[in-house]
């Protein structure tokens, strides 16, 4: 008997289904998990524990539990997996890539105009009773030019949200092909086409490639003191780098969603800038998570106990995405 092992929770109509449509598969819930099943689990959903980091049983059963096949986790990220290690077992992997994109850009459009229309500065005002029309750094978005670097679902969605607002988008990734909501795709190699722009949005995985991707080097080539946003990963960042371009002037601004070392350290200088925003890695948050989720974990298992294939967002585990 097939066993899935559910580090995330399902609703249990969702449960009762799959234990119709597929009596030889057994639900293991977390509460549930003994050290004699760890070698006896075929797939893995999730890889949290609730408030507490990764579960203690995703550890154990991933990668080394011997009958592990499947793994879907509940990020679009896969970073912190041991891909070398599951690629030589042939354990497959999914994500959740597309799950998050639409609250992600939200988050990226609510960055922009706090930090255009002087929301921040007036919130602050408003925590001391104050009543100050001297809102520094106002500015619209009409005729901005805008680098989106990663162009897959989240990257796409932050295109398509931004271009009602007459703006300039042009998308960078590895192979420069057109792109619906994009002006522009440029590749890695192209940077001079975006040194110019007004925001600097990053959203691509992390990989080796673009691990410090955005260091000093990258800072001092931009001209125009963009907005810096983060809603990727936060190893792509050089932070300490990107505090000296702050107080250069390099950039004008950041909003930050992720970073080098969560949380973020209590005496980091990026807390108290006025003009830099920081998000404790919410910008995915989903208003029905649960059962947004399990639209893709469902019919990946629909189709996985049918026909040992996934129906969509299987991750390559050479590139990392």
């Amino acid at each position: 008997m097939t066993k899935l092992l559910l580090l995330e929770k399902i609703k249990e109509e969702n449960a009762a289904q799959i234990r119709r449509d597929f009596p030889d598969l057994e639900l293991i819930n977390v509460d549930e998990m003994r050290d004699d099943l760890i070698d006896q689990i075929d797939i893995v959903y999730g890889q949290f524990a609730k408030g507490q980091g990764f579960s203690p049983w995703f550890k154990k059963v991933v990668p080394n539990g011997k009958s592990l096949k499947w793994l879907q986790t509940i990020s679009a990220g896969i970073d912190f997996l041991p891909l070398t290690e599951l690629a030589k077992r042939g354990v497959i992997v999914s994500n959740m890539s597309g799950l998050h994109s639409e609250a992600i850009s939200e988050n990226v459009l609510a960055y922009i105009l706090i930090l255009n229309r002087g929301i921040k500065q007036a919130l602050s005002n408003q925590a001391k009773h104050v009543w100050d029309l001297n809102l520094s750094g106002i500015r619209q978005l009409q005729q901005k030019k805008i680098a989106i670097f990663g162009t897959g679902a989240i990257g796409s969605a932050v295109a398509k949200l931004l271009k009602p607002f007459d703006v300039r988008v042009i998308g960078v990734n590895r192979h420069g092909q057109p792109l619906a909501n994009f002006d522009q795709v440029i590749t890695h190699d192209q940077l001079d086409a975006v040194r110019d722009a007004d925001y600097v949005i990053n959203d691509m995985p992390l990989t080796d490639q673009t691990r410090g991707y955005f260091n000093a080097d990258f800072f001092k080539t931009l001209t125009a003191a963009p907005v810096f946003i983060n809603v990727g990963r936060g190893p792509s960042v050089v932070q300490a780098d990107l505090v000296k371009a702050l107080d250069a002037g390099l950039i004008s601004g950041a909003a930050l969603d992720v970073f080098e070392k969560e949380p973020l350290e209590l005496d980091s200088p990026l807390w108290d800038r006025e003009n830099v925003i920081v998000t404790p890695h919410s910008s995915a948050l989903l208003e029905h998570y649960r059962r947004d989720a399990y639209k893709i974990f469902g019919k990946n298992l629909t189709s996985y106990l049918k026909t040992g294939k996934l129906a969509i967002n299987q991750v390559n585990l050479k590139e990392g995405y």
